[in-house]
């Protein structure tokens, strides 16, 4: 653990998360519930989040599941979080990868037509009302 203080509110989700195993896990809601977090709407859990990892990267072994979070009892549970944490990161890399490969077709795509069929210059404004052509 590093030696940064908690705040407030990281230590009121320790102190709950701690006392959670997996067995019984706390649910994100029942989470911000009992520490008081409130999130905007367009972004439904995004601080409670925003504070699990913050702890996790302070070094707090803070596992989750589909029932919710908890803390590890033994090292087996933690290796089986991260086992699971890694498939996830491997996931999300494969999505980004093949979206970077879109990317790179899509730009590709635009050079290709752009070298053979050159924009022409815009000599009328493309909106009347401003004058502006862009």
């Amino acid at each position: 653990m590093n030696n940064n203080p908690l705040t407030e509110m990281q230590s009121k989700v320790l102190t709950i998360i701690a006392e959670r195993s997996k067995a019984n896990p706390v649910t994100g809601a029942q989470l911000s519930r009992l520490a008081g977090i409130t999130d905007k709407v367009e972004k439904i859990g995004a601080n409670l989040r925003s504070v699990v990892n913050t702890l996790r990267d302070k070094g707090y072994p803070i596992c989750a599941g589909g029932e919710g979070y908890y803390y590890p009892q033994d090292p087996g549970e933690l290796q089986d979080y991260i086992m699971s944490f890694n498939k996830r990161i491997e996931q999300q890399q494969r999505a980004r990868d093949a979206l970077a490969d879109r990317l790179m077709g899509w730009i590709a795509s635009i050079k290709n037509n752009a070298e053979t069929n050159p924009i022409k210059p815009v000599q009328e404004p493309l909106f009347p009302e401003t004058g502006r052509i862009d």
